[in-house]
């Protein structure tokens, strides 16, 4: 059982780097043909997925079992299907095949995936505080280059883990005793960022993980989005997936789907919830409306009744009550009297 790697443009029909070997060790069993194409598909660089099938392929446990080097060669097909490189150096001499340069390096990328997939499940069962933080402070924190919040997208892995897990360390000179060599030896930086930059770049990461050399870490941003043509797909934000071991994997991911389906169902519980409430609010709010809209009509009925019996004369006789139209009158009256006065005086003049 097999995985995918991130940022392949996934398709049902096409054909994944390992199915080139399975197609060639499918009817062979001959011992030394079967290590050769073993060792070309562990050296392959755009093979990272696929070991275990390799492995299970009956042709070729029948051509391996039997000799040490090919036991050698079967352990080695599991360790790259989902060991790490601890497990490797931890191991005494015999039990794998001695590794080139590539594989090694091969090797090294995939226990980085295994770092940043456990760091990922290990914080999503966590959870993490919300931070809050002005605006005055967020642009502090981005022009000191500092560190990104944790949020849960953001996923943080110092150097110093990588650097155990990978043992990355500082070359010394030569001279002097072998001993202090060994003991004066420190993390190295320079390779192990080379190491996590081809990882990037491999699209064995997400697209949104980045190089935090400030605060010495790897920072894996799940939910970044890249405008790219290569990255616009689903799988360029998570993390390759490596191959499963049925014997030790399996109850894990039952686990992991079981506690999917039950916060599953704690939000569909929560979204209904809120569908409820929505569906009240939208009936208190029409019967609000439907009740204001009857106000307002019963008010303009009452107004066109009073108009229509008798709203002009009560309208008239307020205004002779109140003295309104003999005011007019009077002020009238005073007008003519005042223009023939002036008429009067005109005439004397002359």
């Amino acid at each position: 059982m097999t995985g995918t790697a991130s940022g392949a443009v996934s398709s049902s029909s096409a054909l994944q780097p390992i199915d080139q070997y399975i197609e060639i060790l499918q009817p062979k069993n001959n011992a030394s043909f079967v290590q050769t194409v073993l060792h070309k598909a562990l050296s392959d660089p755009s093979v990272y997925v696929g070991f275990a099938e390799l492995r299970s392929i009956p042709a070729v446990v029948t051509a391996l079992q039997e000799s040490p080097s090919g036991k050698a060669m079967l352990n080695t097909m599991d360790l790259f299907s989902y060991g790490t490189y601890r497990q490797y150096a931890s191991m005494p001499e015999g039990k794998y095949i001695s590794l080139t340069t590539t594989q090694l390096a091969k090797l090294k990328a995939l226990t980085v995936v295994t770092i940043v997939q456990q760091r990922c499940d290990e914080d999503s069962t966590k959870s993490v505080p919300t931070v809050r933080s002005s605006r005055r402070n967020r642009r502090g924190n981005q022009a000191a280059g500092a560190i990104p919040l944790p949020n849960s997208s953001c996923r943080i892995i110092p150097y110093t883990v990588l650097q155990s897990e990978l043992d990355i360390m500082e070359e010394v000179d030569a001279s002097g005793d072998d001993s202090d060599n060994r003991s004066n030896k420190k993390p190295s930086i320079r390779p192990l960022e080379d190491l996590l930059i081809h990882c990037i770049y491999s699209h064995l990461l997400p697209s949104g993980t980045k190089l935090d050399q400030r605060n010495m870490s790897l920072v894996i941003n799940l939910s970044s989005q890249s405008t790219s043509s290569a990255a616009s797909n689903l799988e360029s934000n998570h993390v390759l997936c490596r191959d499963v071991n049925v014997e030790t994997d399996v109850t894990d991911m039952i686990s992991k789907l079981e506690v999917f389906y039950e916060k599953g169902k704690e939000r569909m519980l929560v979204l209904n919830r809120c569908v409820e409430n929505l569906n009240q609010d939208a009936v208190n709010h029409g019967k609000k409306w439907r009740s204001i809209e009857k106000s307002i009509n019963d008010t303009k009925e009452n107004v066109s009744l009073n108009l229509e019996t008798g709203g002009n004369d009560n309208g008239m006789q307020m205004l002779m009550e109140g003295g309104v139209i003999g005011s007019a009158m009077g002020m009238g009256s005073l007008s003519s009297t005042g223009r023939s006065a002036r008429q009067e005086r005109g005439a004397e003049v002359d």
